[in-house]
């Protein structure tokens, strides 16, 4: 199946993507592929996560002896684990990156394979981002059902979202660039948090509430799942 997970940018969707990944990943072969960091950067965060180490110590090597030794068990538990990363920053092409995602999968059968995020993925030969992303979409459904897998691709949201209302929780018009990733989605869900918009109250600046909004599903029901979001350890 194809599931669709979207959000504006800085919501939260590659912490709620790894976290997906290293949950699934205890029972499962995960790819995160990963277009925006470096693998090293994806490290860093996985074990923030894992070990509960401010992600910012993490990064700028400030850590006591203690913390150094829960990052050496976390690592070790990583090359045990059935989670790969795979980063494509250097290469956008779609067309690459699914032949990577191949021969990933020739190797490890590959249950759940998670893209972050769609739009920053290119196919030439189109006239307009839609028709390109409407592609790639469908092309997506269709590699998960070769593979005999769940794909789970991040996608932006457009401006809209912020000009509406006292409601902001997005609606499936509000993908971007197309229809056509709906029309392809076995699932379409969307991470929202209200603190994102309040940008004049005195909020818990690194504890939040995160929903996560089904909009459609095809084997199940729609609604909204309330998260817990500790910014510091992702």
């Amino acid at each position: 199946s194809l599931v669709t997970v979207g959000a504006r940018p800085a919501m939260g969707k590659t912490a709620f993507a790894l976290n997906l990944a290293l949950q699934t990943s205890k029972n499962y072969e995960v790819l995160y592929v990963n277009l925006e960091m470096s693998n090293v950067q994806i490290m860093q965060r996985f074990l923030s996560i894992k070990t509960g180490v401010e992600l910012n110590k993490i990064k700028n090597k400030k850590l006591t002896d203690e913390e150094l030794t829960r990052i050496n068990f976390a690592v070790g538990d990583l090359q045990k684990s059935k989670f790969k990363s795979m980063s494509c920053e250097d290469n956008n092409d779609f067309n690459f990156i699914v032949r990577k995602i191949k021969k990933q999968h020739e190797k490890n059968r590959l249950k759940v394979v998670i893209i972050d995020y769609l739009t920053l993925m290119t196919a030439s030969g189109f006239q307009s981002k839609n028709y390109e992303v409407e592609y790639m979409a469908n092309r997506l459904k269709l590699f998960a059902t070769e593979l005999n897998c769940c794909i789970v691709v991040l996608a932006q949201l457009n401006r809209a979202v912020e000009t509406r209302g006292a409601d902001k929780r997005p609606l499936l018009a509000d993908l971007r660039d197309s229809g056509g990733i709906e029309q392809a989605s076995n699932v379409v869900a969307f991470l929202h948090r209200e603190d994102y918009y309040q940008k004049n109250v005195v909020k818990a600046k690194d504890f939040s509430e995160i929903e996560f909004i089904i909009r459609k599903n095809r084997s199940g029901e729609l609604g909204t799942v309330r998260l817990g979001f500790d910014k510091k350890i992702q």
